[in-house]
């Protein structure tokens, strides 16, 4: 569990997990692109998924976390991993387990706890209204940038950027506009198999922006509770 600490560093280093860009050939529209992206979310199948933040924002403590969902089962999806919390002197990393309505938190010893549920969800991502269809759908001034493999998977890399109202629905932490990239699969799925986000600090000139990054690998299968 110690080396979720590390996950941050891994995520903001694009370019060491991405091959060099290709600018060369005529490639989609953004439009398209996130367009068809959103739609594949409408899907539902099992995802493994690795988060980052390098910051921390009010109302968010979660500074990294990994693991796998699945979006169907029950109205909050099922997911497991573990998760980074930052509390007020120290961070905390833990196993999670989000399962029907009951979301269980397990400290090194093995010792679990209920706690409430996330406002994020694996469900709550595949909203069209308060998921990432919504950032999708959402962006502006988007245009298409390169293409690039991440993981293996050839994708389309879309820069835009996100209204404050857009971005608010899918993280109420957030308030502002936020400079956005998609990655989307070159595959006919067009699945996005990154987000990463830039967050502006609160007064221009006071602090430093916080990226996250999201990274999403689909799976065609499913994932059992059992696995780990």
């Amino acid at each position: 569990m110690r080396s979720m600490s590390r996950i941050v560093v891994v995520l903001l280093l694009v370019s060491g997990c991405a091959s060099a860009p290709d600018t060369s050939e005529p490639m989609p529209g953004a439009a398209e692109l996130t367009a068809a992206a959103a739609r594949s979310l409408s899907v539902p199948r099992p995802v493994r998924f690795t988060y980052g933040a390098s910051g921390v924002l009010p109302g968010m403590l979660v500074n990294s976390a990994e693991g796998q969902a699945r979006p169907a089962d029950g109205p909050h999806g099922w997911a497991k991993g573990t998760v980074a919390l930052q509390r007020p002197t120290d961070q905390v990393t833990l196993g999670f387990e989000l399962s029907g309505d009951t979301l269980m938190l397990a400290d090194e010893s093995g010792l679990a706890t209920r706690a409430p549920l996330p406002s994020l969800t694996p469900a709550s991502l595949r909203d069209p209204a308060r998921g990432l269809p919504r950032l999708l759908s959402g962006a502006a001034r988007a245009r298409t940038e390169a293409k690039e493999k991440l993981e293996n998977v050839p994708a389309y890399r879309v820069t835009a950027k996100v209204p404050a109202d857009v971005v608010t629905a899918v993280l109420p932490a957030v308030n502002t506009e936020v400079d956005v990239k998609f990655w989307i699969s070159e595959a006919p799925s067009r699945e996005l198999v990154r987000v990463w986000l830039q967050v502006p600090p609160p007064e221009r000139g006071q602090g430093a922006a916080v990226m996250l990054e999201l990274a999403l690998k689909w799976d065609q299968g499913s994932f059992t509770s059992e696995e780990g």
